[in-house]
């Protein structure tokens, strides 16, 4: 069955994504990834980035809250690949990437 945007997700696709997004909240709406973990290498904070950014994107379609703003904090691999896994899962939303250096990664 193929799903489109605007469908539900199935409930078990629903609860892991539930799951992700639990497992990198700080805060209401605050997240971070990566920063506590073991093993940091450049693609587990990749694949960390999309896993949080997918499953904000599934349930915001769920609630059918699309996120207005997205702020994110640091523009190396993690906060540029969950900016550009955010364009393309939530493309209605402004994100915004702060850096504190002059360059980016």
């Amino acid at each position: 069955m193929a799903m489109s945007r605007h469908s539900p997700p199935p409930k078990q696709t629903l609860a892991r994504a539930c799951d992700v997004e639990a497992s990198f909240r700080v805060a209401d709406k605050i997240y971070v990834v990566g920063s506590l973990e073991k093993r940091v290498t450049v693609y587990s904070q990749q694949i960390r980035a999309h896993n949080l950014v997918w499953a904000i994107s599934e349930i915001t379609s769920v609630e059918k809250i699309v996120p207005k703003n997205i702020a994110i904090v640091g523009g190396g691999i993690t906060g540029l690949t969950a900016a550009a896994c955010a364009l393309s899962m939530i493309p209605s939303s402004d994100i915004t990437v702060f850096e504190r250096l002059w360059d980016f990664c």
